[in-house]
This record gives structure tokens, sequence and C-alpha cells, in this order.
């Protein structure tokens, strides 16, 4: 029994336990009800039923839930949207967060733009000051 692995299930051949395969060794829970009887007629029945039980007992199943991960992506994906979209009908994002960083952001930009420009400027006075060292105008240059 050692050399088939720690998941080998020790089945008796019958049609009960193969009927039973999946419920006894599958991923579920199982209960085993054995129906005795206190008749002496019976005793030979009672005791194989007896020993089926014990042997169902020395199973030891593992329960995992079944499902399958792109299941679950879709699952995380759909509460995201509902949480969205809860959020847009609420007037967006939860107050002071999402608008404050949105200004601070185009503060930001707005800010960059204006240095930019000014950047733009200075080197276009540069070079209209070069060009005049040179006698040359920007008229002159183009044609």
């Amino acid at each position: 029994a050692g050399s088939r692995g720690k998941d080998f299930v020790p089945f008796r051949n019958s049609k009960l336990t193969h009927l039973l395969q999946e419920s006894l060794s599958g991923n579920s829970k199982t209960v085993m009800v054995a129906a005795i009887s206190p008749a002496k007629s019976n005793l030979e029945e009672t005791v194989g039923t007896l020993r089926f039980a014990q042997t169902c007992k020395k199973i030891q199943t593992r329960v995992v839930k079944n499902q399958d991960s792109r299941a679950q992506v879709i699952n995380d994906l759909k509460a995201e949207i509902d949480r969205l979209r809860a959020d847009l009908a609420s007037g967006g994002a939860s107050p002071g967060t999402g608008q404050a960083q949105l200004d601070e952001e185009t503060q930001a930009l707005k800010q960059k733009l204006e240095e930019e420009s000014a950047t733009i400027e200075k080197w276009q006075q540069q070079r209209a000051m070069a060009l005049d060292d040179m006698a040359l105008s920007l008229s002159e240059i183009a044609n």
C-alpha cells in the first residue's frame, strides 16, 4: 500500500464503492451510514457492513473550493466595476481624494507650461540678439 503513494484510498472492489468513488475520495465531505441488523440470520452481512464502514472511516479527504482562476478574475473585475459605478453615481471618488489630486496635477501642469513658455521666449530673445550681433535679420535667414 505504501508504494502506491499517499493518495491511495483502500476501496474494496464492489458495486457500491464504484458508485460512491467520487464521493468517498473526491472533493467533498461524506457521511457514511451503516445499516445493520440485530438478527442472528444477518450476522455475516452485518459484520461485512461494519468492516466496510470501518474502512471508510480511515479515508481522509482534503476539501478544496472548486473555482476556476478565470472565474475568480471575472468575479473580481465585476466587483471592481460595481464599485466604480457606485463611485460615479455618488459624484466621483470619495470627497477630497480624487478631485484634490486632479487639482494638484492641473496646477503642476499649468506651472510647467508657464516655465516652458518662459524658457522658449528667453531662447527666442537670445537668438534674436545673436542674429543682431551677426548683422542678420530673421527675414534674411528665412529666404
